[in-house]
């Protein structure tokens, strides 16, 4: 493969902030939604799917999260995402486009 390619290739996946986690996030990605990918039980790592990146997620609640249902990310500790369930998950937002 061309050097240019792997150049593109380092910048894509280095320098793009959800592709390189350990990068941090902005305030601005607070309250924002992610895609439960693996089953999130309490006080316990999981995984979500948000901004085209999968991320280690905790739930800080009594609660069990399963995958598809969607959670507000509501703040960041290391590389793991702090998250709490919201009532919807992607099969109701299918749904709910459907239906419209």
């Amino acid at each position: 493969m061309s050097a240019t390619f792997w150049q593109w290739l380092t910048r894509s996946l280095f320098q793009h902030p959800v592709s390189n986690p350990s990068s941090g996030l902005n305030p601005s990605d607070f309250d924002s939604i992610a895609i439960v990918d693996e089953p999130i039980y309490p006080y316990q790592l999981g995984r979500v799917q948000f901004r085209c990146s999968w991320w280690p997620a905790r739930c800080l609640q009594e609660t069990v999260i399963s995958p598809g249902q969607l959670v507000r990310v509501i703040g960041q500790h290391n590389i793991t995402l702090l998250v709490e369930p919201t009532r919807f998950s992607v099969r109701d937002k299918t749904r709910q486009s459907q239906s419209e």
